[in-house]
């Protein structure tokens, strides 16, 4: 609901075209629109699923870098 804090998060998702910007006044509007655009739906979800591969094993590669700072 609220992502003021992540944007950068928000920015990777519009800007991969893996997520729709919604208001609570457009949110119906949105879910039909894919609900009836099975291409557009598929395209969504194919890069949501890209960027959540992409970005998978990303706490272990911190916790390495933060490792190697904190001597362990």
């Amino acid at each position: 609901p609220y992502i003021e804090s992540q944007l950068d998060l928000v920015n990777l998702v519009l800007d991969s075209k893996a997520g729709i910007q919604a208001s609570a006044e457009n949110l119906t509007k949105q879910i039909l629109n894919l609900l009836q655009n099975p291409e557009k739906h598929a395209e969504i979800s194919s890069a949501a699923r890209q960027i959540a591969t992409e970005a998978r094993g990303a706490t272990q590669r911190t916790l390495q870098v933060l490792e190697t700072y904190l001597g362990k």
